[in-house]
This record gives structure tokens, sequence and C-alpha cells, in this order.
């Protein structure tokens, strides 16, 4: 069988971001062991993660899922992580802010979930410059510890203003060396807590959202006293539906996220999407990783195209 000169280049590039998973983003070597947990039709990279691992010296057990369903994974998968030095999840949906996962980053357990990423999304993705992305993220998240009020506005309308006084800061690098560390791949985010409570205005999604895929008809959500209360907008019904799979804790405000990835463009996959350089993003559900104490099984966020993002009243430039 003979191969055309684009399908040798992206084999060649998706081995070359498989290393880098191995070796740049856990920085794994002789001796250590990451355990890969895999829903159904999501194996690819951790087979290919096994393929040239022994070379680096690193034990790969493989987990596979027989089914994916729930907000955590099957006890089973949650106890494998525990005697790894770190654990690459990849699966449908993001597990980064789930009970399960936090709990293993509380022993030192690294942990990652790659979503849903066709291997030339992958090849692009992991290849990024995550060092430049690494210095943009810690540059921004000093600017946010620096204030107490947020305000994003955009030429569409958005204009919510919150606290960010006291939740916690998290930044997703694809660098994930330190024990403990969770979060994304692809990466690229400087992301806080929204302090319980002081979300105030509106705010118009005109990215994407879980559920939706792209949107390219906004969506009005106004925000009253930290919590999303109406929606309007021509999907404003599948909107609501949503929220009213969880409890009542599934509409309050969560988190706050400045994107910097520039290897990445919207195209409907909220988990790709909410990395994008030129957007920013509120989640709404689950705020326990930022401090929080909203413990709903649910976490989805909102992305917003070309903000302006406004510090204490001082609008500060955003990654381009």
């Amino acid at each position: 069988m003979q191969y055309t000169e684009s399908e040798v280049d992206l084999a060649s590039r998706f081995t070359q971001a498989t290393h880098e998973v191995l070796t740049g983003t856990f920085t794994m070597n002789a001796g250590k062991r990451l355990a890969p947990i895999a829903a159904p039709n999501r194996t690819s990279l951790t087979h290919a993660l096994r393929a040239i691992a022994p070379d680096d010296g690193v034990d790969v057990p493989i987990h596979e899922l027989e089914t994916e369903s729930g907000w955590e994974l099957p006890d089973p998968m949650l106890r494998a992580p525990l005697d790894t030095h770190a654990a690459l999840i990849s699966t449908t949906r993001s597990h980064t802010r789930t009970d399960g996962m936090q709990s293993a980053a509380a022993t030192g357990t690294r942990a990652t979930t790659n979503v849903d990423l066709t291997e030339v999304q992958r090849a692009k993705s992991l290849l990024a410059d995550h060092d430049a992305i690494a210095a943009r993220a810690a540059h921004d998240a000093k600017r946010i510890d620096a204030a107490c009020e947020v305000r994003t506005t955009s030429e569409a309308g958005n204009d919510p203003t919150f606290s960010v006084a006291h939740p916690v800061r998290l930044n997703e690098t694809e660098r994930y060396h330190a024990p403990g560390m969770v979060g994304n791949l692809p990466a690229g985010e400087a992301a806080c807590g929204i302090h319980d409570g002081t979300e105030n205005g509106t705010r118009v999604v005109d990215g994407s959202r879980p559920g939706l895929g792209l949107i390219t008809s906004p969506l009005t959500v106004r925000d009253e006293a930290g919590v999303s209360v109406a929606v309007e907008g021509e999907r404003a019904g599948e909107l609501e539906v949503i929220p009213g799979r969880h409890d009542p804790g599934a509409r309050h405000l969560a988190e706050h996220e400045l994107e910097m990835n520039d290897t990445m463009t919207l195209q409907g996959n909220a988990r790709l999407d909410e990395k994008v350089t030129g957007t920013v993003h509120v989640a709404v559900g689950n705020d326990v990783s930022f401090g929080g104490s909203n413990d709903v099984d649910e976490h989805a966020d909102a992305v917003v195209r070309s903000p302006t993002l406004i510090l204490e009243g001082i609008r500060v430039a955003l990654p381009q």
C-alpha cells in the first residue's frame, strides 16, 4: 500500500505529538508509569503512546472503558491513576473538574483529559508552542490576580461584571509537571473562579457551548447574583433544557477563562473552542476545583468571540 505525501506527513506529526505528550506534557522517563484510560473508539492516542513508551523505559498499562456515561469515571478507573505517576483520559468529555480527578490529584497524581480529537487536530494542537502559551498564561494570571472586579464586553453586547477576589486561579498550559496538576489536552488558558453571587449582567454566547455545538445565532443570557436566570435567542429552548437535567446548581456561574492557543479555531467542539486565542468563556456548574462549594455534576463552558477585558475599570489587551 502506498501513502500520499500528506498522509506520511500527518503520520510523522502524529508520532511527534505522541512523543510530546510523553516527554513534554508529563516529563515521563525510565521507570515511570503512565496510565491511559480510554473510552470506546477513543484509543488511538493511548495505543500510540504504548507503542513508543518502551523506547523511553516508560510503563503504559491501558485501561479501556466498556461504556462512557455519567459525570464520574467508574470506580475501577478512578483507582487506576493512584499507583501511577500520571494518567491520560481519552473520552468524549472532560473529567478535570470531577471529584474523582481532584481526589487523584490530592495524592500527587498528574492527570489530563484528551477529548474527542481527530488525528489532524491532535497533531496540530499538541505541537503548539506550549512554552509560549505557558508564558502568556502566567502573564495574564498575574493581571487577574491583581484585580477584584472583572468585566468583559463585546460588540455583540456581552457585558457581565463579576468578582474574582477569592476563588482559585488555574492555568492549563499542557505542561503538567508538578505533582497533583490536572488539566486538558489541548491546553491554552488562564482560568479563575467567579466569586459566588457576584456576576451580574448580560452574556452574549456567540462561539460554542456543550450540547449546542457551534453557535451561528447568538444567545443572550441574563445573570443575576451569580445565577443564569433567563435566555433569549433562536436556540434558547435548547439551552434551557440542558441545566434542567441537573440540580439548580447547574445554573450557577463557576469560572472565567482567557484563551491563548493560536493553533485552534472555532469548530463547534467546546472542549477545543475553549482554547481558541481571541475568545473567552464563562462556565456554569461545578466550581469545586476553583475553591467553591457547588459540587453539581455539570460544568459547561460558553465561548464568547472577540471580547474586551476590563480589570478594575482598565482595559487590557488580550492575546490575538
